[in-house]
């Protein structure tokens, strides 16, 4: 801020705001005294206010976080299913990818059952998505490259240029005259992590190269950005919130929702975008829309499919993820889960960990379980996730907690047994911090 103690107030009062939220659950009534005072304040609220810092290139401090070349940063089926359909807007495409668009929600793509797991709960496993969606969150395409496109700014050049990929014969386990080509040059897909058994073998040539992925942009690689640490965006969905929990704050919940999405809009260069956008009541593959006043939930429906083997044309019911942990799973698109889906989308890539704080506290917005071929072990650390219960969503499937490192125990005995005692668990990913949630 070059000195300019005005915005660093905003900055302050804005933290003390994510802070406060952040008590929503363990002691609301602290967290609503706090958020409202800091909200009477002056805050970030436009472009020229954000706190962020200028990357340099290199192996410093300052480096880029998602400049190694190795590091593919691939798109997360969370974010996927989030972006597929929302907004209601046209994928933007030159002319000549446009014969391979289809509808993002109405086709699930290629049924690979046989290669692809589909022992979890996210809705487009088992799924390859042969194609470009038709919609989908103008967000998206400016974030993640399509994948052999090289557009000459998001692409990013080490990743390689995606062309096809083969299958393995299921029955082999080898490249054979029986194995699967697939075409992956534009296309749109991505795959739960975890344990997947035998079909790691089987997909490697589609799952295991990083060019079949949308992957990060390459205008987060090249160490020439300024490293975002607070946002307008936030401030607004912090607001919207408060708002929405009967908070005195500036504003109502949908002004500060749509001021939210329109400052993430603007920080990507997509506000041509943003009229439709906010009217629109179109569903993603979560169930959500972006409309504030539209909460009709989203009704099973039929769908179609190509079965990757017999290269028949079938239908199947999609039924939208049970977000259980929230709300007993009755919703998947009131006021608070569009809030949090939207500033989801906002802090990326920037503020991760905002996102994590964020699904710890509250549950949103929904994310799947890892594919569970084999049963995870909770005595070596793991959540207790195991094929049984592979499509259930319970708390205990996500980490509350980073573990202390096992350095911190055997070089600093005395300091780690006083961080045991005031974390109130064992160390391990499962005991809350205080402020996440009750126990």
């Amino acid at each position: 801020y070059n000195g300019d103690m005005a915005k660093w107030q905003k900055y302050a009062n804005s933290l003390r705001l994510r802070c406060a939220m952040r008590l929503s659950v363990v002691d609301p009534a602290k967290a609503k005294s706090e958020f409202e005072d800091a909200a009477k304040g002056s805050l970030i609220l436009t472009q020229a206010d954000i706190a962020q810092v200028q990357e340099r290139g290199g192996w410093t401090d300052l480096d880029g976080v998602m400049s190694r070349p190795w590091n593919a940063q691939l798109i997360s089926p969370t974010l996927n299913n989030i972006f597929l359909g929302l907004g209601g807007i046209d994928i933007q495409v030159p002319d000549n990818m446009k014969s391979v668009i289809k509808p993002a929600t109405t086709y699930m793509g290629m049924r690979l059952d046989q290669h692809l797991p589909t022992s979890t709960n996210d809705p487009s496993a088992g799924y390859f998505f042969d194609g470009l969606p038709d919609k989908i969150d103008p967000r998206a395409t400016v974030l993640y490259n399509i994948p052999g496109y090289d557009d000459g700014k998001v692409y990013f050049p080490n990743l390689g240029l995606a062309t096809e990929a083969k299958l393995a014969n299921p029955a082999t386990g080898q490249i054979d005259a029986s194995s699967i080509t697939l075409t992956t040059k534009w296309t749109w897909n991505t795959w739960v992590a975890g344990k997947w058994d035998k079909y790691s073998s089987l997909s490697t040539q589609l799952t295991g190269a990083a060019q079949n992925y949308p992957a990060i942009s390459n205008v987060y690689r090249q160490s020439t950005n300024k490293r975002v640490w607070f946002g307008p965006w936030e401030t607004y969905f912090l607001l919207a919130e408060a708002a929405e929990y009967g908070w005195t704050v500036p504003g109502t919940a949908k002004q500060n929702y749509e001021s939210g999405i329109a400052a993430s809009f603007e920080y990507h260069g997509v506000s041509q975008f943003l009229n439709q956008y906010l009217t629109s009541q179109a569903y993603n593959r979560v169930g959500t829309s972006v409309a504030f006043d539209h909460t009709a939930e989203a009704q099973p429906f039929t769908v179609s499919y190509v079965d990757g083997y017999t290269k028949e044309n079938k239908t199947t019911t999609y039924t939208y993820p049970k977000n259980s942990i929230y709300k007993n799973g009755q919703f998947n698109n009131d006021h608070l889960t569009k809030i949090i889906t939207q500033k989801f989308i906002a802090q990326h890539p920037w503020l991760p960990l905002e996102a994590w704080s964020d699904h710890r506290r509250l549950g949103l917005p929904f994310f799947e379980n890892q594919a569970v071929e084999v049963d995870y072990n909770p005595s070596s650390y793991e959540v207790p996730l195991t094929k049984a219960t592979a499509k259930e969503c319970r708390w205990e499937f996500y980490p509350k907690r980073m573990r202390y490192p096992s350095n911190m125990e055997v070089n600093s005995k005395e300091s780690y047994q006083q961080a045991i005692q005031l974390l109130g668990g064992d160390n391990n990913t499962q005991t809350p911090l205080w402020w996440v949630m009750k126990k």
